[in-house]
């Protein structure tokens, strides 16, 4: 622990948060940065936690929001808010493993400036005392709260957690990790202590329990009966305010959100299963079946108990992922792939097998200062030209987490599947056969830290086991990326955990940047279509595409990620979009590298499948914010509202390398679905004139940055649409056009209404619902009608 917390005071103020230990983490400004802005869905949760801390009693509850989320942050500002209204009041911080404590704490260090001055902190110990006054957070293991627990409900002893309890002063355990509070030895001291403590006549009740979890419930049901009945239970409050219960799991929830709502916020990224479908990584059938004969492993059979189950995996990880033959063919794909996969987590099966794929690797060219490995006896390895021979875990993940993005592999065996975070990480290999869906979702969380969490814009699972294809009856059991909850069993009778809100994470396949990885042009793409492979080839080469080569680009080719590369191929069916998401991407990611910016925010814009009219519209974009030298999400605001952005996007841009196009692009359906909304419109007032046909046909060329030829004016100049079918067309919108496309059409449909130099009520009216339907906000369509100038055109917006 020393060398992670020692700090000097410099100015001898005494403005520090001292734990006990020796550790000291300095409070003021001067000495710690200012933690960065909650996101919003933590100060809703924390919102909530103090609203039930105001009730008396105080209202325990649960946080479930899914890896990544920050659960950590919400507790760390829990404690801080709490602690500068009320001094007196304390806190336990408990979990299972000391990794977790001290990864926690140095959180607490980089959130010091956060607490009020003289907070103390200290790791428990069996001298610890816990009424000491200038001890305010204590961290302890379950274990270690399993014990105080039992001396607490102790009628023989003065424990100052009963004395707390009788006297009425606070007392909040946060349990990070919450689903272990099902372990049998933990339950029986706490249910004790409630019985004994908390439930007595003369006790003034001010404890509150608050757990923190990806996956709250116990997977055993006998152990939800304590978390219902005396630690989690249902209490209205007093002044009716709302809060979230799960009927089915029985027990108060503070706050929830769901990974796809966070992956939509940028927080959280989606998982890219490209590489892994690609096959590079899978076992290969013969080599499983020959591993499986030589160590004479058996199959349960079909109708085998989970118990055997259960034991199969271990052995199947001992024996076949542990296999010299297996090992030596993940080490050549990892070392070969590196640049692909970027910065990597494997899961290994057991400390054997992790130490052997750790020294496989170190013996291929280029790996040796690329490859650690963490576990519990971490200090016994030893591989050729290895350094880590009497380090701890600790220095060997924070040595990880210091390389940032650069390509690197961390094998570990049980040590990274909980609270460890870094945002870099790009790829996660589940080289361990798991039945828990618990562990298997907190494996990939690892790598599916968002953009806007300073991670990545997706997270690559590789899952070389697909052990299904061996035996269809596990199908049933092997959680799966692409699959519901399904059935599972815990590695852990007592910490393994349900939940029941789907951890899924939005799928997609998309190969590595240029920029991340080689890429190369196949034979057969340049025979069959010579210019479009020239114009990729200049685009790898740092040219930046026109519209017309993007969109001929995505129609003629494809992605494909093979052992040690990617190539580009000829496009075999119709566009995945995989080809149009890689150009937008990496021109976001040189247009960040010219502004010497941070586009995160520009990133996040971009479809997983994007049509041609998003390509041409993003392109555009990106073209606008260099030229106008846009760096952060603030400034291209200001932008779009003092109206340089929109003259910018509507300006036609002059056409290049048309003759790279193989085919005219037809009208695609987002321009029929704007048409109708100009109809519905146009015809509001009654009566359409030239004049609107003639705008409608500006905007409609505006917005979708495309001539619209006759196959697109005819439907202009159709009678009125019914409601049911433009209120659809607004739906198709939203799903096929990104916000700012819909924001655009927005200000063209007031230009239509505008066309006649008035606008009607009736007009008002039809705009503002369609502004709805599109998901933009009443207040941006208001402005828009409020604001216009009939002098303007679509190119000035308001």
């Amino acid at each position: 622990m020393g060398d992670l917390f020692d700090f000097e005071d410099d100015d001898g103020d005494g403005g520090e948060i001292t734990i006990h230990r020796g550790v000291r983490i300095p409070l003021s400004a001067t000495h710690a940065p200012t933690p960065p802005a909650a996101y919003l869905h933590q100060l809703e949760t924390l919102t909530r936690i103090e609203s039930a801390m105001k009730q008396r009693p105080p209202i325990s509850g649960i946080v479930h929001l899914p890896t990544g989320a920050g659960k950590t942050r919400i507790g760390l500002e829990l404690m801080a808010r709490t602690l500068k209204l009320d001094p007196s009041h304390r806190f336990v911080w408990a979990t299972s493993a000391k990794l977790l404590i001290a990864q926690t704490m140095r959180k607490a260090k980089e959130f010091a400036a956060a607490f009020p001055r003289g907070t103390g902190m200290e790791w428990y110990d069996v001298d610890t005392d816990l009424s000491a006054d200038d001890v305010h957070i204590v961290f302890i293991t379950r274990k270690q709260l399993r014990d105080v627990f039992r001396s607490a409900h102790d009628n023989r002893t003065n424990h100052p957690w009963r004395l707390r309890a009788i006297e009425g002063r606070p007392l909040t355990l946060i349990y990070d990790e919450c689903h272990q509070l099902g372990a049998q030895e933990l339950q029986r001291e706490i249910e004790k202590f409630y019985a004994k403590v908390l439930e007595g006549k003369r006790t003034q009740k001010a404890w509150q329990v608050i757990g923190l979890s990806a996956t709250p419930v116990p997977t055993r049901e006998s152990a939800r009966r304590l978390l219902q009945d005396c630690i989690f239970p249902i209490r209205p409050r007093k002044n009716d305010e709302a809060h979230e219960a799960e009927p089915d799991w029985k027990m108060e929830v503070f706050h929830r959100v769901d990974n796809e709502a966070l992956v939509r916020e940028g927080v959280l990224c989606r998982v890219n299963m490209h590489i892994d479908q690609a096959g590079i990584f899978d076992l290969e059938p013969d080599l499983m079946k020959m591993v499986i004969k030589e160590t004479g492993i058996r199959p349960p059979g079909s109708d085998a108990s989970k118990e055997e189950l259960f034991k199969y995996a271990l052995k199947f990880n001992r024996d076949v992922m542990g296999h010299p033959k297996v090992l030596a063919f993940l080490a050549e794909k990892l070392a070969r792939n590196l640049h692909q996969l970027g910065k990597t987590i494997v899961f290994a099966g057991d400390i054997k097998a992790a130490n052997q794929l750790a020294d496989e690797l170190s013996r291929h060219p280029g790996m040796q200062n690329k490859v650690a490995v963490v576990h519990s006896k971490i200090g016994i390895l030893r591989m050729d030209g290895d350094k880590t021979k009497g380090r701890t875990p600790e220095e060997v993940i924070k040595e990880f987490y210091d390389r940032g993005s650069d390509p690197c592999i961390l094998i570990n065996v049980k040590m990274l599947t909980e609270g460890f975070d870094d945002p870099k990480v790009r790829s996660v290999m589940l080289a361990t056969l798991t039945l828990s869906t618990n562990l298997f979702w907190q494996m990939i969380g690892r790598g599916t830290r968002g953009l806007k969490a300073g991670g990545t814009r997706d997270c690559f699972v590789i899952d070389p086991i697909k052990l299904v294809r061996l035996y269809d009856y596990f199908s049933g059991y092997q959680p799966s990326v692409s699959s519901e909850l399904g059935e599972a069993i815990a590695d852990d009778g007592e910490e393994g955990s349900l939940s029941l809100l789907s951890p899924k994470i939005p799928l997609v396949s998309q190969a590595p940047l240029p920029s991340e990885t080689k890429y190369t042009i196949s034979p057969h793409l340049r025979q069959l279509h010579g210019r479009v492979a020239e114009a990729i080839e200049q685009f790898l080469g740092g040219k930046k595409l026109s519209e017309a080569e993007a969109i001929a680009i995505c129609h003629a080719t494809q992605i494909v990620s093979e052992d040690g590369g990617v190539v580009v191929g000829a496009q075999s069916s119709a566009p995945a979009g995989s080809m149009g998401v890689m150009v937008l991407h990496e021109s976001v990611r040189r247009a960040g590298v010219s502004l010497n910016a941070d586009l995160f925010w520009l990133e996040n814009q971009i479809p997983g499948e994007p049509s041609d009219d998003e390509i041409r519209f993003i392109l555009r974009k990106i073209s606008a914010i260099e030229a106008l030298a846009i760096r952060t999400h603030n400034d291209y605001v200001r932008a779009e509202m003092a109206g340089s952005l929109t003259h910018y996007l509507t300006t036609p841009v002059s056409p290049e390398a048309e003759a790279v196009v193989p085919t005219k692009p037809p009208v695609s359906d987002a321009i029929l679905d704007a048409t109708t909304l100009c109809r519905a419109v146009g015809h509001a007032d009654g009566a359409l004139v030239s004049v609107e046909i003639e705008t409608m046909a500006r905007v409609l060329g505006e917005v979708f940055a495309v001539p619209i030829g006759s196959d697109a004016t005819a439907p202009i100049q159709a009678e009125a649409p019914q409601e049911s079918e433009w209120r659809a067309a607004s739906q198709r919108l939203v799903t096929n056009t990104g916000i700012e496309v819909r924001k655009l059409l927005l200000r063209g449909l007031v230009g239509v209404a505008a066309a006649d130099r008035r606008i009607h009520e009736q007009e008002v009216a039809i705009v503002t619902e369609i502004a709805d339907g599109l998901g933009i906000k009443p207040g941006y369509a208001e402005a828009l009608l409020d604001g216009y100038d009939p002098s303007f055109g679509l190119a000035h917006g308001v």
